[in-house]
């Protein structure tokens, strides 16, 4: 049976992996990567894959598995020639110190490798510096422990029958030497055959990361090969990372609804309909890797070396290009504006305005799902989502003739005015908990207006006319919050008694005036 080959495949910010084929058919995996559920079919655990799904399906987990946090590893999925039997439980690696040259090789391409002191891991940075990967060697996903806990109980209650049905046989057969020999070789037989299923079962992962956005357990190794020991903790071993259980504990909170993207033919105007933030988007050969902190960015990889790098505002207002020259290996660097991009060159491997445009508009759609009300994730398959919580409600004061204001855990301002017209954008009120001064402030570069009529528009918080009251109002709110200390004001998560010292006083005339003439 010939599989379909993929066009698009999408990274989600939970982990879950969304693929399109060519014809037409779509696969989603969950968070966890426990169940996979194909449209027009039905749902499946990924243990118990049938031959028919298998290919399509490592595919996915191996697309999965290179830019998620926990790999998830089937044993019944991976090649028996990719699996690998160890006694003991790598957990973690040591890298070597600063003082040795151990585990550290140049290649001609230019790339640098680092590799730990026991062979467990290693990294490799290429001559452009823009990603690296690493390899290491992780435990396939093992049954819950509950689960694990019962079987070893049944093992040990069977093991101890044997050892006591043969020490009764040895002491009734004492006169007989032979027999008790006998017994004695089936005794040592039946211990230790357990001891022969206490290897784990490993396999070599290997995973893609951003220089810009390192995980926590690389730094040290990627700074050892950047020589930038200032930006990377000082400590020479890295805490692997383990692949989730095999069975969801929690399979009850999957969703399997899909977005319409996928079948877009013309992208044009139309917008991407993703319901979750973006981590990841391979199309047609290409991939674009997000990174969501205080101010999102993208990096578009044409697939010959060289990266386009989002630079400006939030949505990205110009795009700078890296490359390095196969005949002179000098650096080449382009800046190129959203708004004049240049026009495609014939013969060209790619398109500069085609992958710019594919970058803009999934930048549009994580701003609008940053600015969105409702979480921008979904709590489920416990072990990988933990870090996402509900974000709370630290600041909900009323400012006469204006409107009311709430400030959200997770940066969210939201903003609701007298004449019905809500705005949202986000703050960094991080510093403001941690009793800081903050000077980022705004942390996106577009707000999004709701009007009395229910329609959206995402507005640029630099040029926000003709509704410049509105953005300057909440900016300066915002402002103010940041500069007071945790000791004046306190956070008290459902505070709403009307407060005017929250408000500026000349933007507030404006608001009241323009209040008057509606």
């Amino acid at each position: 049976m010939v599989m379909a080959a993929e066009v698009q495949m999408v990274l989600y910010e939970d982990a879950s992996v969304q693929v399109q084929y060519i014809d037409g058919s779509r696969l989603r995996l969950s968070p966890c990567g426990s169940e996979f559920y194909l449209k027009r079919h039905l749902l499946f655990q990924t243990h118990f894959v049938i031959s028919a799904y298998r290919e399509q399906l490592q595919r996915a987990l191996n697309f999965r598995n290179s830019f998620a946090t926990c790999p998830f590893l089937s044993e019944s999925i991976i090649p028996s020639e990719m699996k690998t039997h160890i006694l003991i439980d790598v957990s973690e690696v040591r890298w070597p110190g600063l003082d040795t040259d151990d585990g550290m090789t140049c290649m001609q391409s230019g790339t640098v490798r680092i590799s730990s002191l026991d062979g467990h891991a290693y990294l490799c940075l290429p001559k452009s510096q823009h990603e690296f990967t690493v390899h290491f060697l992780c435990k396939v996903s093992q049954q819950p422990d509950s689960s694990i806990e019962v079987s070893e109980k049944k093992k040990i209650k069977r093991l101890k029958n044997k050892e006591n049905e043969l020490y009764h046989q040895i002491m009734k057969s004492k006169e007989h030497s032979e027999k008790s020999c006998v017994n004695g070789a089936k005794r040592r037989e039946v211990l230790s055959s357990p001891r022969t299923k206490d290897t784990c079962v490993y396999t070599w992962v290997k995973q893609c990361w951003s220089v810009a956005s390192c995980p926590e357990e690389w730094k040290y190794p990627l700074a050892v090969c950047l020589e930038l020991m200032q930006l990377s903790p000082r400590r020479e071993f890295s805490v692997l990372p383990r692949a989730p259980l095999l069975s969801c504990p929690a399979p009850h909170l999957h969703r399997w609804n899909f977005s319409d993207s996928f079948s877009q033919k013309q992208f044009g105007a139309e917008e991407y309909s993703y319901h979750e933030l973006v981590k990841v988007v391979w199309y047609k050969a290409v991939t674009y890797r997000l990174t969501h902190k205080h101010m999102n960015s993208i990096e578009i990889y044409p697939g010959d070396g060289s990266v386009f790098k989002s630079e400006g505002a939030y949505l990205g207002n110009y795009f700078t290009y890296y490359s390095i020259r196969e005949e002179s290996e000098e650096r080449e660097e382009k800046t190129y504006s959203v708004n004049n991009l240049p026009p495609d060159r014939p013969g060209s491997p790619f398109s500069v305005c085609s992958l710019i445009k594919q970058a803009t508009r999934i930048l549009q759609h994580c701003a609008k799902m940053r600015l969105s009300l409702s979480p921008n994730y979904h709590i489920c398959c416990p072990g990988i989502n933990d870090s996402s919580a509900l974000p709370l409600l630290l600041r909900e004061p009323s400012v006469p003739c204006v409107g009311r204001f709430l400030a959200y855990s997770d940066d969210k301002v939201h903003a609701i005015f007298l004449d019905g017209i809500t705005l949202t954008l986000n703050w960094n009120f991080g510093s403001f908990i941690e009793k800081r001064q903050v000077n980022q402030g705004l942390t996106l570069g577009w707000c999004k207006l709701t009007f009395p009529d229910g329609q959206n528009q995402l507005i640029q918080t630099q040029h926000p006319r003709p509704y410049e009251r509105y953005v300057t109002t909440v900016i300066s709110w915002c402002r103010r919050l940041t500069q007071i200390s945790q000791q004046e004001i306190p956070i008290h998560p459902s505070s709403s008694v009307p407060e005017e010292s929250w408000s500026v006083a000349s933007e507030l005339e404006k608001i009241q005036k323009f209040n008057c003439i509606l």
